[in-house]
């Protein structure tokens, strides 16, 4: 409801994530840039080892070139920027973590869990805060366009965020598809990525390399965090209630097979219970039909004046 919903709250979090994530980065450049640049020296000497190792097949050099730079291990432009340290604070905050960056020192790694443990919950508020702002904002717009609110109050919010979801999805894997042609990345690997970011599985199978790639992808997580969270809390919710329904039809079933079985048993036994007094009464009866045996001596011998002896 608009009572539970609070713009500012949303507002607020919101600005607190952006210091948040630009404190981390900030850290993370003094702790790591000195390492990096030592070993991206060091990737530089190798690259042009390989490079003379293979002058004279200059396919097999492109194409080593390629799966080293795709496995982060020749670096053209250094990781640790302020836009690439930022961009790996809201991976650890999202719980994304592509994996392809992280820390090398001991320093950064210690940085780095306590900045998860704080981060991570931030980013939770922030989520359901926009969540409850975004059941109010379409609880608005769906009560002015429906009529019936009670169907708009149970499927519309699942429909219209997923429709939400779908284009921003979409839309997303068209930018990326663009801003990562250097990498050659289709737009069906970008709209995987893009689908595995947003549901914080982060594979880092594909990942934004670029710098515009990057600066999108951290836009498209503070947009479309709160809506996927709340998109697979409603799917979530569908589960719940279908399993709900199907155990009730279950135990209604085991119920109803149960009475039936009762009621058939206790049947059975009224059945039994009428049969024993039918057969007791029937021989009864035909112990009364029977007619009586005579005592002849005892007859006579009432009658006076008939003496025998």
């Amino acid at each position: 409801t608009m009572a539970e919903a609070s713009p500012a709250k949303l507002l607020c979090c919101v600005v607190l994530i952006i210091l948040y994530l630009t404190l981390g980065g900030y850290i993370f450049i003094k702790l790591e840039a000195d390492n990096e640049a030592a070993e991206i020296a060091e990737a530089i000497a190798i690259q042009k080892q390989l490079k003379k190792s293979l002058k004279d097949n200059p396919e097999v050099a492109i194409r080593v070139s390629k799966l080293m730079r795709r496995a982060g291990m020749t670096r053209p432009e250094p990781l640790w920027t302020m836009e690439g340290s930022i961009f790996f604070c809201l991976t650890v905050a999202t719980t994304v973590g592509y994996g392809n960056v992280a820390p090398s020192t001991e320093n950064g790694q210690i940085f780095c869990i306590f900045y998860a443990i704080c981060g991570i919950p931030l980013l939770n508020v922030a989520a359901q805060e926009s969540n409850r702002c975004l059941k109010a904002l379409m609880k608005q717009c769906l009560s002015r366009l429906c009529v019936c609110k009670q169907y708009c109050a149970k499927s519309g919010h699942i429909l219209a965020i997923a429709v939400f979801v779908l284009a921003l999805t979409l839309a997303s894997a068209a930018i990326f598809h663009r801003t990562e042609a250097d990498e050659e990345m289709t737009f069906f690997q970008a709209l995987y990525m893009t689908a595995i970011t947003l549901t914080t599985i982060g594979f880092g199978d594909f990942s934004p390399g670029s710098k515009p790639g990057r600066s999108y992808m951290i836009c498209l997580v503070l947009l479309g965090f709160g809506p996927v969270s709340m998109l697979l809390d409603m799917i979530g919710w569908v589960w719940d209630r279908g399993l709900t329904k199907l155990l009730e039809c279950i135990k209604f079933r085991i119920c109803k097979s149960s009475r039936v079985l009762a009621i058939s048993g206790a049947e059975g036994a009224l059945d039994a219970e009428k049969a024993v007094p039918l057969k007791s009464n029937a021989n009864d009866n035909q112990k009364s039909t029977k007619p009586p045996e005579k005592n002849q001596g005892a007859g006579w011998s009432n009658i006076p004046g008939h003496n025998f002896q």
